[in-house]
């Protein structure tokens, strides 16, 4: 990042690394945090006097959502969903994982998204239990009639955020989503840091989904430079023995392809 984005304005000097994304023209938005945050840009210059003096300019964009009070600015509906659920989650020691779009803009490359996709570690008997834990915070089932038999799956719980953010909280099983859930790391989705699954492991999942979507999603993240892609390709393997298909490692192959 260019040293004139450098953060020195007194107002952040106690907010987080992750707000310090850039101003200015020559700043770029945070691949890492998906924002531009408060910053300043240093300009040198002589007054009348002969003393250089400094030009701070400051950039307001999206705030981390844990202080957007003293600002007055609105979260955006990410932030707050996702405020949420890691409120709530978090609190029940659960162990837990963003993939899917809102992950792939931080592992990847942005694209437009209207929903959240979670992984949750909980037992079969607390779902019912945490998803009424998650209606009182303004998360509600977007197919109430079908509540009782989806639940009773406990595969996907379909919510809907009092914002109009759907949330799929998918309740996790055995293999990758374990994998995924030990070395998910935490970083800022609209400024609020929750735990998003490692590039190799959300690759992995992209080539298992195979729409056009998930391709393209894929190619984002192995530009992104963070896939092990022999590790993918180890993985991919195995799903490839254990499922009887032979076209997982070929999709990878061509994605790989398409970004040399």
């Amino acid at each position: 990042m260019p040293r004139s984005c450098e953060a020195t304005h007194p107002a952040i000097g106690a907010l987080p690394n992750d707000w310090r994304a850039g101003a200015g023209p020559d700043c770029q938005w945070s691949r890492r945090s998906g924002l531009r945050s408060i910053s300043t840009r240093q300009h040198g210059g002589h007054g009348p006097t002969g003393r250089r003096k400094r030009l701070a300019v400051t950039t307001l964009r999206l705030m981390n959502a844990s202080a957007l009070s003293w600002i007055g600015l609105p979260m955006s509906a990410v932030a707050e969903v996702l405020d949420v659920l890691r409120r709530m989650l978090d609190e029940r020691g659960l162990r837990w994982f963003v993939f899917g779009a809102q992950a792939v803009a931080v592992r990847g490359a942005p694209r437009a998204t209207q929903d959240i996709d979670i992984t949750v570690q909980v037992e079969r008997t607390g779902i019912q239990a945490l998803v009424r834990s998650l209606e009182s915070a303004g998360l509600r089932h977007r197919h109430p009639d079908l509540a009782d038999d989806l639940l009773a799956r406990g595969a996907v719980v379909p919510l809907v955020h009092s914002s109009g953010m759907e949330v799929d909280l998918v309740v996790a099983g055995s293999g990758l989503e374990t994998m995924a859930l030990d070395r998910a790391s935490r970083v800022a989705i609209d400024g609020v840091e929750v735990p998003v699954a490692h590039a190799t492991d959300l690759a992995v999942m992209k080539v298992l989904a195979g729409r056009g979507k998930d391709l393209d999603d894929l190619r984002s993240l192995l530009a992104g430079g963070e896939v092990d892609l022999e590790e993918a390709r180890d993985l991919l393997g195995q799903f490839e023995e254990a499922l009887g298909r032979g076209d997982l490692l070929a999709r990878l192959e061509e994605a790989v392809a398409a970004i040399e």
